[in-house]
C-alpha cells in the first residue's frame, strides 16, 4: 500500500484546513466525511486533494466528484505540481 491521499478545503476567508480521507482505499482515493461537508460546505471556497506518486492529471473519481461541486474551485497536487479546475457551463475545465 502505498501513501494516502491528503485532502481539504480552502474556506471563504483563505483558510486552508485538511480533513480526514475516509475512503476506504486512501491510497487510491479521497472522500470527505459528510459531517465535515455539513460543517464548511456554505464557507468553502475551493477543495484540495494530492495525487502522491503521480501527476496532477485528473481521474474518473475526480470529475465525477468536482461536477458534483460546480461552484468550487478544485486543486489536484501531483508530483508534477498543482493543478486547478473548474466547472463552467456544466463542463470541467483546466485552469491555464
Amino acid at each position: 500500500m502505498g501513501p494516502k491521499e491528503r485532502i481539504g478545503l480552502v474556506l471563504s476567508d483563505g483558510t486552508i484546513i485538511e480533513l480526514e480521507n475516509v475512503c476506504e482505499k486512501p491510497e487510491a482515493g479521497f472522500e470527505i466525511d459528510g459531517m465535515d461537508l455539513l460543517q464548511y460546505e456554505d464557507r468553502t471556497f475551493a477543495s484540495w486533494h494530492t495525487h502522491p506518486g503521480s501527476d496532477n492529471n485528473l481521474s474518473v473519481g475526480d470529475m465525477h466528484t468536482f461536477l458534483n461541486y460546480p461552484d468550487w474551485r478544485h486543486y489536484i497536487v501531483g508530483t508534477d505540481g498543482t493543478a486547478e479546475y473548474f466547472v463552467e457551463e456544466g463542463k470541467l475545465l483546466q485552469c491555464e
